[in-house]
């Protein structure tokens, strides 16, 4: 399937290289990038082609411009930009101008980006346990990059108190509520932006958890359902990893559409008991399909878990986790 494209207009030749390269060697980057080093080169091919965007720095944005160029977007080197014009920072990282692309076409008037996703049928992991919440986040952390050596994974944390930006240092502008409040609002390109709002962590992406359980907690059950079932139909990802807690409306009724739910089972005080009164409250909701299809994962008591994500990968958990999602996936 051909690539829609966009245009990169800029007298430094090397930074052009340098960006295209960047851009295109993202494989969920909808795009091909064609460059030009002037405004007059770009004009004499502008007319055989169809792009989305035209990103233009300094004299050729000013000549472009003029000429009235349709779909025209400023690579602003410094300064504070007129309103009417739009306009992405030049000098930052190619992943940031990435992601500002695709949040310009997702508010654009553009149609929704097409991707030959071969007939992938989306598998649904559901992680949810009554008991050990912090282990359960590691746990489904750990599942989301095991899978994601081979297979395209997206994670999505619906804790209360996920803490994951703060581990990772993240600077959140926009978080899963956002692309709730996106695609309720009638939007249709969703694939634009999830693009643009996703983030990587040792090869998994995810979209950044909620800031506010207030927040989190005011989504209808109805509202999860959309945006699952619209991440399952529209994405090219293998696997959806949906880190789950009582917070949510509708728990019971995303668990049903789950392929398997991993439990985390404790030996230890409380847990046995919380874990009973779960299955009993499963069964009496008429919820045995549910049961089912979980994978209780009986772990050991941890007591030197990392307090860093770059150091799960090589803890005692990680070793549990591959052996278990190994056998179920």
């Amino acid at each position: 399937m051909k690539k829609k494209m966009i245009a990169l207009c800029d007298s430094d030749r090397h930074y052009l290289e340098r960006l295209q390269e960047n851009l295109e060697q993202k494989d969920s980057f909808p795009f091909a990038v064609d460059t030009y080093t002037s405004a007059d080169a770009l004009e004499k091919n502008i007319a055989d082609h169809e792009y989305e965007l035209i990103l233009a720095a300094g004299e050729a944005f000013e000549k472009l411009k003029r000429k009235g160029t349709d779909s025209l977007v400023l690579l602003k080197e410094k300064g504070i930009t007129d309103a009417d014009v739009c306009s992405i920072r030049k000098f930052q990282s190619a992943d940031g101008i990435r992601k500002d692309i695709l949040e310009l076409c997702a508010e654009g008037d553009g149609s929704d980006v097409v991707f030959d996703n071969d007939g992938l049928k989306t598998k649904l992991i559901g992680v949810y346990s009554p008991v050990g919440r912090d282990i359960q986040t590691s746990f489904s952390l750990l599942t989301g990059q095991y899978l994601a050596k081979k297979k395209r994974v997206l994670y999505l944390n619906l804790e209360p108190f996920s803490g994951l930006s703060e581990m990772l240092d993240n600077r959140v502008d926009r978080d899963i509520t956002d692309l709730i409040y996106y695609l309720v609002s009638g939007k249709e390109k969703l694939r634009y932006k999830l693009e643009s709002m996703v983030n990587n962590i040792g090869g998994l992406d995810y979209v950044s958890p909620a800031f506010s359980f207030l927040d989190l907690g005011q989504v209808s059950a109805e509202n999860w359902l959309l945006l699952i079932n619209t991440l399952r139909e529209c994405g090219n990802y293998d696997y959806l990893i949906i880190d789950l807690s009582e917070i949510i409306q509708g728990l019971f009724d995303i668990l049903k559409e789950c392929d398997v739910v991993y439990t985390i089972a404790q030996k230890e005080g409380l847990g046995p008991a919380k874990l009973d009164q779960y299955e009993k409250l499963l069964k009496t909701e008429d919820l045995d399909s549910v049961i089912e299809r979980t994978s209780r994962c009986e772990l050991p008591l941890f007591n030197d878990l990392p307090s860093g994500f770059d150091e799960l990968p090589y803890s005692k958990l990680a070793s549990y986790v591959k052996q278990i999602v190994s056998e179920d996936l």
